[in-house]
């Protein structure tokens, strides 16, 4: 049978892999190339889930395209046992893809060559990963392709099985009809030995192939090849060239499969894919199609670290989007039930659950912000490295950085000022506290971890300081003038008296610096006590994130992660409990005290760790998605809440009257009301989502 031809967007790979351009949108590119069928790389989709897959399968049939092969890249050398086993079960989904888009081949690959690992112990962990993969495989009529790969572009170690000895002595030891090598010419260069002669030993077993070429920079020799070992992306001596005109001989490797010789420009064409039943090229679309043109000798891709690429993690915006939800579930007002039923414990419990505390101590409701400006932190390191790897520079991510910062802050005011006559200029809000601090943030995270401790610590002390030194009020003081009633059962007595509500150093900062803005009368104290130097110890908490972030980012151990993050969260709850106990410094949220600092984070720590291991490790993602599609446009939720709520709800009222909300009684109205209200924009977020539109600063 004749071979057939099928395109892959590698010159997009990047683009497609970060959600900068749609995957759906490439697929009725490709269908104007003239080719025969797609191949897939796992990292296009968003996630396996339907929602993700389901457009992606219908615009290959509605473009009356096949797919030719699954390109996806396992991790079955990672030191971590739990790791490795959620390697065979990511295989397993990557085999459930291809069945679900109508395919037959599945890319497998060894793993990563990680500093330390023998030989022995790499063959034995790929030997056992592929073969746990290959039962599957065979029981889904699925063949895996094991190439002869040099490093997929978000690892950070070349290849285990680049060199052609350890390549050979895997696949000689696996003897499955659902086994066989995607074979490709040019990683053979790169790994240093000769295409042909490899060719020789594996024909039998090819089933695909990968086909582009390769010449050498001017002044570069295969010595200065040789010596590059793949650590930062593909050698920097190499460029892309015409195929069958560059370093392989695709006379003599196309004559052992009896095939014409095929040139194609590498400004056109970046791969072809090869098997005794068809044939699969990548093409960058050439005009008309709207496309980034890609020139005929492109920069070299070494230019741009692979080592910075990001991969997103899901767990990360699965606890997002929770914390979300449960920010946005105060529409629900179930706190307003005890009003109803006094006697009521379960009725207290949530109330106490879902409300914040007066001052002093800890409510589940009161970690809402502390986790949100975490995972800001959090995010940072994998955000810089994906812009490092598009090739910014860091004037240009700095002044990102500050306009970001710019549109956080005035955000929080426009929504603060809903209701006002006139601009509201309060900063308490949780955007513009984590615009006040975010350019810190930023600069701090290309610093050491050294000094990303240090820094936080310089800023709890100093805060902690700032207020422990603040003169207390003269014995007397009326505390009604600043929105205290006297005989309030949550005053602070002692040296914790520094930390009382409206009397204490920030306070008195809001007071001067409050009034230079415009305002409908003068500042004199907030109602709930919250202050606009909470920025300053919060920004603390977005550096624990930072640090958490960049050991997530790391190339620790899975289960080494968990373990340090549960450490690290157990250490903080400690630590902020023993200042509290000991009178050093109260808990209290509203002015986000040192110890609430830490004790805040110990918690948001734990539960990072928890969904990391749930999630990222175990493997357990599908229940994720109504989780996902809040996190992943959790601007937009939060100003939905803050703008659409009264909005929405008044709709209600007026479409569907008020008897089918009151069913339950006046207690539970607005509980179904605010239901009915998330409802609609979980829908405009799941709308939002499968179209790819993301609200971000």
């Amino acid at each position: 049978m004749p071979p057939r031809i099928s395109v892959f967007p590698k010159c997009w790979f990047d683009e497609l892999t970060e959600g900068r351009r749609s995957f759906v949108a490439w697929i009725r590119d490709a269908a104007r190339l003239g080719g025969e069928g797609v191949e897939h790389y796992d990292g296009f989709f968003r996630s396996l889930a339907d929602a993700d897959v389901d457009p992606i399968a219908r615009a290959l049939e509605e473009t009356g395209q096949v797919t030719s092969m699954i390109c996806f890249s396992p991790d079955f050398t990672h030191p971590d046992a739990e790791e490795r086993r959620r390697q065979v079960d990511r295989q397993k989904a990557a085999i459930d893809l291809t069945v679900r888009l109508g395919a037959r081949h599945c890319r497998t690959l060894s793993g990563q060559r990680y500093p330390g690992l023998t030989r022995q112990e790499g063959i034995a962990r790929t030997l056992d990963g592929i073969r746990r993969s290959l039962e599957y495989a065979e029981r889904r009529g699925v063949v895996l392709c094991m190439e002869n790969h040099y490093k997929d572009g978000r690892w950070r170690h070349p290849e285990f099985a680049q060199p052609e000895d350890v390549f050979l002595e895997i696949v000689e030891q696996i003897d499955s009809p659902s086994f066989g090598v995607q074979y490709d010419p040019s990683n053979a260069v790169v790994g240093g030995y000769d295409p042909v002669g490899f060719l020789e030993k594996v024909r039998h077993r090819v089933v695909t192939m990968h086909a582009s070429d390769r010449y050498l920079a001017p002044g570069a020799t295969m010595e200065d090849l040789r010596e590059a070992d793949g650590a930062a992306g593909y050698a920097a001596v190499l460029r892309h060239g015409e195929t069958g005109t560059g370093m392989n001989d695709y006379d003599a490797i196309f004559r052992l499969r009896d095939s014409p010789v095929r040139r194609i420009s590498e400004s056109q064409a970046c791969a072809v894919l090869w098997s005794v039943r068809r044939w699969s090229m990548t093409y960058a679309p050439p005009a008309p199609v709207p496309a980034v043109a890609v020139p005929t000798a492109p920069p070299v891709q070494s230019a741009r670290p692979i080592v910075e690429k990001s991969v997103r993690l899901t767990s990360l915006d699965a606890f997002r989007g929770a914390t979300m939800l449960f920010m946005a579930s105060e529409i629900l007002r179930i706190p307003a039930i005890v009003r109803y039923y006094p006697d009521s414990g379960v009725a207290r419990f949530l109330a106490n659950t879902l409300d914040h505390r007066e001052w002093v101590g800890c409510a589940p409701w009161d970690l809402i912000q502390p986790a949100f400006m975490f995972m800001v932190g959090v995010a940072l390191p994998f955000s810089l490295a994906s812009r490092r790897a598009r090739g910014q520079r860091f004037p240009r991510m700095f002044a990102h950085s500050v306009y970001r910062a710019f549109l956080l802050i005035a955000l929080g005011i426009f929504l603060r000022s809903q209701n006002h006559p006139q601009t509201y200029f309060t900063f308490e809000d949780v955007l513009t506290q984590i615009g006040l601090g975010y350019v810190a943030l930023f600069l701090l995270a290309w610093t050491s971890p050294r000094v990303q401790w240090a820094a936080a610590a310089a800023i709890l002390v100093a805060y902690w300081a700032a207020f422990a030194l603040y003169p207390l009020p003269a014995p007397g003081f009326d505390t009604t003038t600043v929105g205290v009633p006297a005989n309030w059962p949550h005053h602070l007595s002692g040296f914790a008296q520094h930390w009382d509500k409206n009397t204490n150093f920030a306070a008195a900062a809001d007071q001067w610096f409050l009034n230079l803005f415009p305002r409908e009368k003068p500042f004199v104290y907030n109602g709930g006590g919250y202050l606009t130097l909470n920025f300053v110890p919060s920004l603390a908490t977005m550096i624990f994130g930072l640090l958490a972030g960049g050991l997530l980012k790391s190339d620790h151990a899975g289960m080494d992660k968990v373990r340090q993050l549960a450490i690290w969260g157990v250490l903080g709850l400690a630590i902020g409990a023993a200042l509290h106990a000991l009178g050093v410094c109260p808990i209290v949220k509203r002015i986000w005290t040192p110890s609430w600092t830490l004790f805040s984070t110990g918690w948001v720590l734990l539960f990072l760790a928890g969904w990391y291991y749930v999630v990222d490790l175990r493997g357990y993602r599908r229940w994720t998605f109504p989780l996902l599609v809040v996190g992943m446009n959790s601007i937009a939720m939060y100003v939905l809440v803050h703008v659409g709520s009264d909005y929405t709800m008044q709709s209600f009222r007026i479409h569907l009257g008020s008897a089918l909300f009151n069913a339950a009684g006046p207690a539970f109205r607005p509980v179904f009301l605010g239901a009915a209200t998330l409802l609609v924009f979980w829908t405009i977020l799941w709308w939002m989502y499968r179209r790819r539109l993301f609200v971000r600063i």
